[in-house]
């Protein structure tokens, strides 16, 4: 009897050591760094505002101020396409988070809920009155 599903290695393939530099052989650990790694290094990501570490780092900044997401209640919301996940946070305030999660370009219907452009955070998206435009991979929470 196979434990696990044929082909599958284990979870090794994701224990690699994280590139700091471009420097590989400056790495050591169980796994070796796969060679697509390494543009992703983080001292590559520091020089490019594009790059996730940026984005995790204005995020987190952002999220500071949004009390509703650090403590608050949640209610998912229907958004009636199963690639868009929404839902809404809150505690006294209120934070509606929509994200697509699919390499297509899609529209959420806002309904009952409404987001503020101006003191919202998002990636690959625009939001109007009633809906929101969310690029491959977008996301709005505001």
């Amino acid at each position: 009897k196979e434990t696990y599903y044929k082909g599958w290695q284990g979870r090794d393939g994701c224990r690699t050591m994280f590139p700091w530099t471009e420097e590989i052989n400056a790495i050591s650990g169980w796994l070796p760094v796969a060679q697509t790694h390494i543009p992703l290094c983080a001292a590559n990501q520091e020089r490019d505002e594009n790059s996730t570490l940026w984005f995790t780092r204005r995020f987190l900044h952002w999220r500071q101020k949004q009390e509703a997401l650090k403590s608050g209640g949640i209610s998912f919301a229907d958004s009636r396409d199963p690639e868009i996940l929404a839902f809404n946070r809150h505690n006294g305030t209120s934070v509606m988070c929509v994200f697509n999660l699919s390499d297509e370009a899609k529209k959420y219907q806002l309904g009952e809920f409404r987001m503020n452009p101006e003191n919202s955070f998002t990636r690959s998206a625009k939001i109007s009155d009633r809906e929101i435009a969310l690029g491959p991979y977008g996301l709005a929470i505001g």
